[in-house]
């Protein structure tokens, strides 16, 4: 499978592709050590027909081109 359908099966698994109509994600600060690569960024959705931002932040383990861990942590408390 090519990284778009990983992804896709990803999201299809968890039912969200048949309401989440887009996703568009800001990058707000980067940073990579070694093979860690962490992400503060703003996940713009419509979900289930309405607007939702969702800041949050990644940490992606890399080895080669591939992602081989993925940790997302979302801050529950924004508006």
């Amino acid at each position: 499978m090519n990284p778009e359908e990983v992804v896709r099966a990803e999201l299809e698994a968890m039912s969200t592709l048949d309401i989440m109509t887009q996703c568009d994600i800001e990058i707000v600060n980067l940073a990579v050590t070694g093979n860690v690569v962490l992400t503060e960024r703003v996940d713009r959705l419509i979900y289930n027909g309405k607007s939702l931002d969702a800041p949050g932040m990644g940490a992606f383990e890399v080895a080669g081109h591939k992602i081989t861990a993925w940790r997302d942590y979302f801050d529950t408390g924004a508006s």
